[in-house]
Parts: structure tokens; C-alpha cells; sequence
């Protein structure tokens, strides 16, 4: 990955998901996982809630393919003794620490 600064839209869209997970998280933390939804999210968010669903339907497909890939060969690509790998994937965002790139 090049070490180049992400254009203004790339930065404004990861902005937007952090803030997306810091909310979410707050949530969380507060009334639980189940007890929180969708639009309690967008409204602390002020975001539509197309764009939450959005990101939830890209996480989902994350989290998808870590299972299809330990079902297909587990011993090719053995489900971490700690999961904290997948959720820091998930809940930090797709970025290259080195370079603060998008992965994805």
C-alpha cells in the first residue's frame, strides 16, 4: 500500500464510520447490544439510516467470510484463540496502521 494521504472523501467516509462505532459502542455499553437499534444509532449519529444499514451489511459480509474460511479449511486458516483480531477489523475499520490507508 502507498504511503499517500487519503483524498477528502476517503478521510470524510472513515470519519463517518468511526463516529458511526463510537456511537453504536456508547450505546452498547449503556442499554446493551440487544436492546439498541438501528435508528437510536442514526439519530446519536444524525446519519441516515440507509448509510448505518449500509455499513451493517459490510460488516456482516467481514464477519461472513472469517466463518467460510475456517468452515472450508480449518486448518489452513484456524479461528484465532482470540477473537480480539476480528474485532479489531471490525470495530477500528479497515486501515493499514502504517500508512492510514483504506484496505478496502
Amino acid at each position: 500500500m502507498k504511503n499517500k494521504k487519503l483524498p477528502r472523501r476517503g478521510r470524510e467516509k472513515l470519519r463517518q464510520r468511526q463516529e458511526m462505532f463510537a456511537a453504536a459502542l456508547e450505546l452498547f455499553s449503556v442499554k446493551g447490544y440487544h436492546n439498541v437499534s438501528m435508528h437510536e444509532i442514526a439519530e446519536k449519529t444524525e446519519f441516515a439510516i440507509g448509510t448505518l444499514y449500509k455499513l451493517a451489511v459490510a460488516l456482516d459480509s467481514i464477519t461472513n467470510v472469517f466463518l467460510f474460511l475456517w468452515l472450508e479449511a480449518p486448518e489452513r486458516h484456524p479461528y484465532p484463540e482470540d477473537p480480539g483480531h476480528i474485532l479489531d477489523i471490525i470495530l477500528k475499520g479497515l486501515v493499514d496502521p502504517r500508512s492510514g490507508d483504506e484496505l478496502c
